[in-house]
């Protein structure tokens, strides 16, 4: 019997969670799950399932992007997870991106053992130090666990919460016009790593994209326990912007502040500098993927598709790249 539903959102996707669906069942070879896949890709688009049974996995057509204004993108997404999460019927349920691989052996026999244990309601990967606007210290919808014996199904909202500008469409136009200006950029940068000094309070956790609304509703509750895994930060990490979160002035200012102004956790253990490679294993972050460690061993990692702009990456061209690292990880684990 299932003990698990995996539900995921599907933006020409289809080659990296068919890798997916494999990749699980070599990494737990005595266990069933189910998924649930919500296609969002639009039909000009390619690699995207066709609607109906795909190996025994239910795919679901996902509506239409007709959402505005700031994070359309995230919207849309959003809306996918609803859908998905409708036809769970199990106790547990994985929200998983697509492009995010869990390359531990038996991962969901120990993961929801150690639910039990323990007595969660979420466990999974928590937003990587360098994504300061998100929330901390609480899973994230990369990967995030839910015990629906303990959470309400009929509560658990995916939606943003952003309020929406009338005049967002006309900044980008605006930005688009003047980007390629020299001046009017160095003006800009000049602001936006003044404002990122200066203003640390109004920026630090102040993203509330998608999965805001479950941290909101859920973390402040004292009978709601949550455990996360430990993302991998530190020196070697590549793609923080700015630069200054690892500037050895800011890492000296933080240690005297309070921690809704510092821009890097201040919880010891959060996160962990000790990468895959440092473990012993093959890493990726010289691919400039995310690596997550659980109980001092790699536990998965994520190629990131989202971009701060709006737009997503196009994994095509690691698909070499990660078959190889999935390779490798299955090959250990026999």
């Amino acid at each position: 019997m299932n003990t698990l539903t995996i539900i995921t959102v599907s933006f020409g996707h289809k080659s990296l969670i068919e890798s997916n669906i494999e990749f699980v069942k070599q990494m737990n070879p005595n266990t069933d799950v189910k998924w649930v896949i919500v296609e969002n890709t639009p039909k000009d688009k390619n690699d995207k399932f066709e609607i109906g049974d795909f190996k025994g996995e239910i795919i679901i057509e996902g509506v239409p992007n007709t959402f505005n204004g700031i994070a359309s993108a995230s919207y849309h997404h959003a809306s996918g997870l609803n859908t998905a999460l409708q036809e769970v019927r199990t106790r547990y349920v994985l929200i998983l991106d697509p492009d995010f691989y869990i390359v531990r052996k038996n991962w969901i026999n120990d993961s929801l053992a150690h639910m039990i244990k323990n007595n969660l309601s979420f466990f999974g990967a928590p937003y990587n130090p360098k994504r300061y606007m998100k929330y901390r210290y609480f899973p994230c919808v990369h990967c995030m666990f839910i015990d629906l014996s303990k959470i309400d199904k009929g509560k658990i909202d995916f939606t943003p919460q952003y309020k929406q500008q009338n005049n967002f469409e006309n900044k980008k136009i605006i930005i688009s016009n003047v980007k390629n200006n020299p001046v009017t950029n160095f003006i800009r940068n000049f602001k936006y790593h003044l404002k990122i000094i200066l203003k640390r309070k109004s920026i630090i956790g102040s993203s509330k994209d998608t999965g805001y609304k479950i941290f909101n509703d859920f973390y402040y509750l004292t009978d709601i326990k949550s455990e996360c895994l430990q993302p991998v930060f530190g020196k070697n990490i590549p793609k923080i912007k700015p630069m200054y979160l690892k500037w050895w002035a800011n890492l000296f200012i933080e240690k005297f502040l309070p921690e809704s102004f510092c821009y890097l956790p201040k919880i010891n253990n959060y996160y962990t500098k000790n990468d895959f490679t440092e473990m012993g294993f093959s890493g990726v972050l010289e691919r400039g993927w995310d690596e997550f460690v659980w109980k001092s061993r790699p536990f998965g990692f994520h190629l990131q598709g989202a971009n701060k702009n709006g737009t997503t990456e196009n994994h095509t061209n690691d698909l070499p790249d990660l078959k190889e690292v999935l390779k490798y990880y299955s090959e250990l684990n026999k």
